[in-house]
């Protein structure tokens, strides 16, 4: 078994950073495409589960 150390928090920022949505998109664009399906499908699943149950 390994013991686990915490990661500090990161310091306080003054003034949030601006970041362009299109460089969010840009770098995140194919994870949150992924985790968006993920959702949906896992939604359609249930409601599948509760038709089925009527």
């Amino acid at each position: 078994m390994t013991d686990t150390v915490p990661t500090p928090a990161p310091e306080p920022v003054d003034a949030p950073v601006e970041v362009p949505i299109d460089d969010v998109l840009a770098r995140y664009g194919r994870e949150l495409a992924a985790m968006t399906q993920r959702a949906v499908l896992a939604e359609a699943q249930v409601q599948a589960l509760l038709n089925a149950r009527h």
